[in-house]
């Protein structure tokens, strides 16, 4: 059966795929079609099934109703010897995280409400759209955004005062030498006020 990727990412390569409308949504039942898949460990592929167990996955919801998956997955061995690992959960590639109970776009759904309402506000609207979680999973998945820091200056910084009127105001411009960028200005600076490091 072909699911539209409006239900179930399209990069997700499903069999057995079985529908079922229920309340309070609907429920997909499907097993993992990928032939091989790479151990965490070392990166070697492997298709040498040693069990199955299920994984229940929170998507998306349609036209205002939950989406439940119980996906079947496999567990493999890992074909290398040196390797520390000897079993490992089959892997997929963007759509599931290892551990996870939603799917990626999803999580990107509760992050994005989650940054525009918090947690409270954030919980109350995924539930009126047919997501229902709580206000600690939002902030939970807020707490998972990687933010990247950016270095404010290369090291080299430039510092220029002047005066608009001599003994009363003052002005302050530091700049990145190196990136040409300006720092900070500041405005109507007292001399007095002026404190390093």
């Amino acid at each position: 059966m072909v699911i539209p990727s409006f239900i179930i990412p399209s990069g997700l390569k499903l069999s057995k795929a079985v529908l079922i409308s229920q309340d309070p949504g609907l429920l997909i039942v499907a097993g993992s079609a990928q032939k091989r898949s790479a151990c965490p460990c070392c990166g070697k592929r492997s298709k040498s099934v040693h069990g199955f167990y299920d994984r229940s996955l929170a998507d998306l919801p349609v036209s205002g109703r939950e989406v439940k998956v119980i996906l079947r997955v496999r567990k493999l061995f890992c074909k290398n010897r040196k390797c520390s690992r000897k079993v490992f959960t089959e892997r997929f590639v963007d759509q599931i995280k290892p551990y996870g109970r939603c799917f990626s776009r999803s999580a990107g759904l509760v992050r994005s409400v989650g940054t525009e309402l918090g947690g409270n506000k954030g919980a109350a609207l995924c539930k009126v759209i047919g997501y229902p979680i709580s206000s600690s999973t939002v902030l939970r998945t807020l707490k998972g955004i990687i933010v990247s820091v950016r270095t404010l200056t290369s090291g080299t910084i430039g510092v220029d005062d002047w005066a608009f009127k001599k003994g009363r105001n003052y002005g302050t411009i530091i700049v990145d030498l190196i990136n040409k960028e300006v720092i900070g200005l500041l405005a109507a600076r007292k001399p007095t006020r002026l404190q390093i490091g």
